[in-house]
């Protein structure tokens, strides 16, 4: 939505998401937003209540299912009307003859707007004007943030995706094209390997990567794009390349002069050679301990180019472990290393935009300010090409997901990436994921002492074990109760075990200044949407630290589909973890912190749960 006002603006190119001017409107559980899902693929048209029923639940609704749809408008109705606005006439959803519309204009839509850049950019490039279709066709795919309407399932919804899909297919290899046009054909062979694996009957995707590959002097890797074409389509399909892929595979054949890159179009390019191997780690962590077989891991093949994927709950020691396998592979990467943090979770922060994050890399290697281009896809085409021959290792610490992260890789070559996140990164193509649990007891009472140091206090190694299995051997808990023993040496192991096991509440102790362990948690909470929220609270009533999804589903009072959606919405972002198929486990310190949150920001939760007949016979 343009800032210049305060109108509505809705996004489906993702999860569906509403706002208006910079404030996030809350929509509701999933059903109340396929109700606006719909109405936002008809916009200015009367949908009629019975298709609303049918495009939401298609041949099954459920019983009643009129009065929800009309009971879900009228919530949509008061969370989408303008602030201080009162009357009917004010609200974006209206009640006509025919059904109920959505009035809105193309701009206040990120698939309408998509499809208008689109459009722009596909006249731009007929009439020869390359910069103007590449502005146009970068800003349409900038607006999508993953899959359209994600986690909204029905038949109705799903033929839109499907439609949306093939226009940014279409958008992708226009970029592609226009790439190509401008002479930058060695930076654009890694997106369309990429999307040639994702889409491996697409013919002129591959032929895209065929020309470009060809551009690039790499003949035979052009022409075995087409024999795996042709392999595909015949295993497949049972036909053959179509005309086009076959005439570009003779011509590549017969080394056809008029397929010869064009001149560059675009600025000259910059050879990006720094007067010294640039160095950004941070300090090696002294109290490193354990996570022996981790590093082997990530350590045990530094002659390959890889990308592995760091993730875990908060306060699990993802950047502390990164930083210390870069500290060991650094040597191996004699064009240097680069540590950019992304702040995805930083306090006070916003998350570093893709745009800004390429800025800060190719500004870090070298890159006079003046030759720095202005978008996105320009940077990251720069970015590629600058470490196409280099061998560095960077560090992208406190990743938010795949769509700030896949700009920022290089091409294939001889670079390696370690990347952290708090989320599972599903999405990202080729990487090694390794997932960090807590410390085994032994590792994190070896931890603890490294930390605390010489004392003056005896050793006592069963308390010790207690006081790390008190904090789930979690190394951000261990680190902060350390801390305060440095600063307490009259504290013994016992008195410090006593006290944790003797709290209300545990995390109530575990702080050091003004670190908390409960605002690390706090920033992956508040990163949930409302009903992910709601869900992560009626966890913390569930009994033991082991839930499943019928018991769950009673709990929270959600259909299995919306219960099953919000578990994996958790566990995605590392605020649970997987015992077997459909049941999750909590950390004892998340079902703590989820439990503090039920009965300070929903107290009549546990009342509810006490008079739930489904939860009592279960308890039972």
């Amino acid at each position: 939505m343009p800032e210049r006002d305060n109108r509505l603006y809705c996004e489906v190119l993702g999860a569906l998401a509403a706002r208006r001017g910079p404030v996030d409107i809350e929509l509701g559980w999933s059903r109340q937003q396929a109700v606006l899902a719909v109405l936002l693929t008809r916009m200015n048209q009367p949908v009629p209540v019975e298709a609303l029923v049918e495009a939401v639940w298609a041949d099954s609704p459920p019983q009643g299912a009129r009065n929800t749809v009309q009971t879900n408008i009228s919530r949509l109705r008061r969370a989408l009307r303008p602030a201080g606005a009162t009357h009917d006439r004010d609200s974006v959803v209206l009640r006509t003859d025919a059904g109920y519309l959505l009035r809105g204009a193309p701009d206040q839509l990120d698939a309408l707007v998509f499809e208008q850049e689109l459009d722009a950019a596909q006249e731009h490039q007929r009439a020869g004007r390359l910069a103007a279709a590449t502005e146009s066709v970068t800003s349409a795919l900038g607006r999508w943030r993953g899959e359209p309407f994600s986690g909204l399932d029905s038949p109705y919804l799903h033929a839109h995706r499907l439609r949306l899909r093939e226009s940014r297919l279409l958008a992708q290899e226009l970029s592609a094209a226009l790439s190509l046009d401008r002479g930058e054909h060695r930076s654009v062979v890694a997106e369309l390997t990429a999307l040639v694996t994702r889409n491996p009957l697409r013919e002129r995707l591959r032929e895209l990567l065929m020309l470009a590959l060809y551009r690039s002097g790499r003949q035979a890797e052009a022409l075995g794009v087409f024999q795996e074409a042709r392999t595909a389509l015949a295993d497949q399909l049972g036909i053959d390349p179509g005309p086009a892929l076959r005439g570009l595979h003779q011509r590549i054949l017969t080394r056809d002069p008029e397929l010869s890159a064009p001149p560059r179009r675009a600025c000259p390019p910059v050879v990006i050679t720094p007067a010294v191997a640039v160095e950004q780690l941070p300090a090696d962590p002294l109290s490193f301990t354990g996570r022996d077989a981790e590093l082997r891991r990530l350590t045990g093949s530094a002659a390959e180019a890889e990308i592995h994927v760091l993730d875990g709950m908060p306060g699990i020691g993802k950047t502390t472990l990164a930083v210390r396998a870069a500290r060991l592979l650094a040597p191996d990467y004699p064009d240097g290393t680069i540590f950019l943090r992304l702040n995805a979770f930083a306090t006070g922060q916003e998350p570093l935009s893709a745009h800004a994050a390429l800025g800060g890399l190719l500004d870090a290697a070298g890159l006079p300010a003046a030759a720095m281009p202005d978008t996105e896809h320009g940077r990251a085409a720069l970015w590629r090409e600058s470490l196409r021959d280099k061998r560095m290792l960077l560090v992208l610490d406190d990743a938010a997901g795949h769509e700030q992260v896949r700009p920022l890789l290089p091409g294939p070559g001889r670079c390696q990436v370690l990347i952290t996140s708090r989320r599972r990164l599903s999405a990202l193509e080729g990487v090694r994921s390794l997932e960090l649990n807590p410390l085994p007891l032994e590792q994190a009472a070896r931890l603890f002492q490294h930390l605390t140091g010489p004392r003056e206090q005896p050793a006592d190694p069963a308390a010790t074990r207690q006081l790390v299995s008190l904090c789930g051997g979690l190394p951000l808990a261990i680190t902060l109760l350390a801390g305060r023993v440095r600063h307490h040496p009259r504290w013994t192991d016992r008195y410090l075990a006593d006290l944790l096991a003797s709290a209300r509440t545990r995390l109530s102790e575990l702080h050091a200044e003004n670190v908390t362990l409960t605002a690390a948690f706090d920033r992956s909470y508040r990163g949930l949407p409302a009903e992910g929220r709601r869900l992560f609270r009626c966890l913390g009533l569930s009994a033991g630290v082991e839930v499943d999804l019928p018991t769950t589903s009673v709990l929270a009072g959600l259909t299995a589909a919306e219960t099953r959606h919000g578990l994996e919405r958790l566990y995605d972002n590392h605020l649970l973890t997987e015992s077997a198929p459909g049941r999750y486990l909590l950390h004892d310190l998340v079902k703590e912190y989820a439990r503090t949150l039920a009965e300070l920001e929903d107290p009549t939760l546990e009342a509810e749960f006490h008079r739930s007949p489904g939860l009592t016979q279960r308890a039972g």
